[in-house]
């Protein structure tokens, strides 16, 4: 076999490998063409300033179990003042369930060490879909997980028994809060 032969081979073995590894890492990241409705939209208040506005999406009406179901499901909150890192952590350590399985623990932890400050206009959305939950910055992914109990745990923050703000997950959920 020649040099050239070898080097083909070793070039053809390189574009294989790298083709199927896109193929893999693309299998896992949930389309964005999810024909979401907007569902509901509500802004979150501290102190009497406005902090952020959210807006509810889903693929149609919420179910009863809309926090377990696997109906996709998308919270984008667009901020209006600035908001470091570790205040976004901090709240969410507040009303999260501290009885998380191990597993669960380290994919908040990977989300949460996966939050940068936001500046206003900068807007974050929490979107389940089939099985995925994803955490985008400005339309950019900064966080993906398959774990399936993580769409009830992460929307719970602001949809759940102990949300942030009631008066917020009234706005979104109405009645069924």
């Amino acid at each position: 076999m020649t040099n050239t032969m070898k080097r083909c081979g070793f070039k053809h073995t390189l574009m294989l490998l790298l083709l199927t590894m896109s193929q893999a890492t693309y299998a896992q990241i949930p389309p964005n063409d999810t024909p979401w409705q907007v569902l509901s939209k509500g802004t979150a208040t501290w102190l009497f300033m406005d902090i952020y506005h959210a807006e509810l999406s889903g693929t149609a009406p919420l179910e009863a179990d809309f926090l377990t179901n696997q109906n996709p499901l998308k919270l984008e909150l667009c901020y209006l003042k600035p908001i470091t890192q570790d205040i976004f952590v901090r709240g969410a350590q507040e009303v999260l369930p501290k009885n998380l399985s191990p597993e669960e623990q380290t994919a908040v932890n990977q989300l949460h060490a996966s939050y940068q400050d936001v500046k206003p206009q900068d807007c974050y959305q929490l979107i389940y879909q089939t099985g995925f939950t994803q955490l985008r910055l400005n339309q950019k992914v900064v966080f993906q997980t398959n774990l399936k109990s993580f769409k009830q745990i992460y929307f719970g923050i602001w949809l759940g028994p102990n949300p942030l703000s009631k008066d917020l997950k009234q706005a979104l959920l109405g009645t069924r809060s």
